[in-house]
């Protein structure tokens, strides 16, 4: 065998091991895409379940004509029935409340719940009431924190 036909032959065993190294370099960068799209697209799904989810729980945003929207009246309503139960309303009960009176909405910014009083007060002075000093408790008979 000639040394011209030697290094030939070893030019094309150097180029076809080239073409299959990169074949298999792309291969892997292939994968890693594939790897790449799944978690994004895990992520995404999560974040839409998120979205769904608080969508769900405040339905109407942050703007201040949302508390104007029947539906947000509606949804207050379905979440106060489905916590204490079913309730009438007559006519007298109308009557008892004066033009005057009025539900305040506030919105505990630390654990996102509504509060609904009649306390239109609830921060005077730069004092924060607690919201829950509002709702009947009964007393503890011990000193136990929850």
């Amino acid at each position: 065998m000639s040394l011209y036909v030697m290094g030939f032959s070893l030019l094309a065993l150097c180029l076809v091991g080239g073409v299959i190294y990169r074949l298999y370099r792309l291969r892997q960068a292939e994968r890693q895409l594939e790897w790449i799209k799944e978690e994004l697209n895990s992520f995404l799904e999560k974040a839409i379940e998120e979205k769904n989810l608080h969508k769900k729980i405040s339905r109407f945003g942050t703007g201040q004509s949302d508390l104007m929207d029947p539906g947000m009246l509606s949804s207050l309503i379905t979440v106060m029935i489905n916590k204490y139960g079913p309730m009438s309303l007559s006519v007298q009960d109308f009557y008892n409340v004066s033009e005057e009176e009025y539900v305040s909405v506030y919105v505990d910014i630390n654990t996102q719940d509504i509060v609904l009083s009649t306390n239109h007060d609830l921060e005077a002075a730069g004092e924060t009431v607690d919201p829950t000093s509002m709702i009947k408790f009964s007393k503890t008979d011990d000193n136990t924190f929850h």
